[in-house]
């Protein structure tokens, strides 16, 4: 811990709190022969979790304030360990939902999941009113964040305005 700083310390000490918690009530369980219930690993699970966005949201913090002091180092730096623990959220989050809650409702779930973690795809305007749309940044990652929000008709209505499409259709 002696070498981390700031939201990263925090983060560090946050989870190994997590960490022991779950340990002692682990082992608290173990010890108890009255067949008492196991503790909950979506419990420690989420807490884990809301460690990670809680530094994830102190570390933006600290990129925009290196923005503002013109720092682009730092700010680039903090962007991309931004970055890197939003994916771990991620990641968690999926294994929370496949391996430890095991909920019947694994779709309504991964409905909750894609609202938190997939962005949603830019407005269609911009992209269906260009003259050659797929050449256009973004295009296929938009029509893949509209499948993937399950936004079928819009995603129909961009594949349609491609130009291959278009001539093919003359």
């Amino acid at each position: 811990f002696d070498q981390l700083s700031g939201a990263r310390r925090r983060l560090a000490c946050a989870l190994h709190a997590t960490f022991m918690q779950l340990h002692g009530a682990m082992a608290a369980h173990a010890e108890a022969s009255d067949g008492s219930e196991r503790p909950s690993l979506v419990y420690f699970s989420r807490m884990y979790r809301s460690s990670v966005r809680s530094c994830i949201d102190e570390l933006v913090r600290d990129e925009s304030a290196a923005r503002a002091a013109a720092d682009s180092v730092l700010a680039d730096e903090l962007a991309a360990e931004v970055e890197r623990h939003e994916w771990a959220d991620c990641i968690l989050h999926l294994c929370e939902i496949f391996f430890i809650d095991r909920s019947p409702h694994v779709a309504e779930a991964l409905a909750h999941w894609m609202q938190l973690h997939v962005a949603e795809p830019p407005q269609l305007a911009a992209l269906t009113g260009a003259l050659v749309p797929e050449a256009q940044p973004g295009y296929w990652e938009a029509v893949q964040r509209l499948l993937l929000h399950g936004r079928l008709a819009e995603a129909r209505q961009l594949l349609a305005a491609h130009t291959a499409l278009r001539a093919h259709l003359a």
